[in-house]
């Protein structure tokens, strides 16, 4: 499965994908939005900041992580980490912030080999 950057053809779908929004952190104008799905009907989505900060990670509804969940997953991340080493910001890190529930994105986490961060739903993971 391939990740590519977000167009705008991809905005009536991405508002589903992230709930419209309702926490007003998606913002296309300072985020690098990666999307997997084709043009218009996006089925996954991460949105970072140029800070490393991971605020968006979607990868479809239901309860587990399914195959394709996982491909999804992978595909995001994979296409965010090569984007943040050749873009213009050069980073080697990224910040995940995890909502307390999210226990399939907390295993997922750690089989990257991301660490949490004491006492909080934070993880760090290297950008390689």
């Amino acid at each position: 499965m391939l990740a590519r950057k977000y167009v705008p053809e991809d905005a009536g779908a991405l508002d589903k994908l992230v709930e419209f929004n309702r926490a007003g952190n998606v913002r296309v104008d300072r985020d690098q939005i990666i999307v997997v799905g084709a043009p218009g009907i996006p089925s996954g989505v991460l949105a970072w900041r140029p800070g490393g900060i991971v605020h968006e990670f979607h990868c479809g509804h239901g309860d587990g992580l399914s195959i394709e969940k996982r491909l999804r997953a992978s595909a995001l991340v994979n296409f965010a980490c090569g984007d943040a080493q050749v873009g213009t910001f050069k980073l080697y890190e990224a910040i995940f912030l995890v909502k307390h529930d999210n226990e399939n994105l907390v295993r997922y986490l750690e089989e990257l080999g991301a660490v949490q961060q004491e006492g909080e739903r934070v993880y760090t993971l290297a950008i390689r």
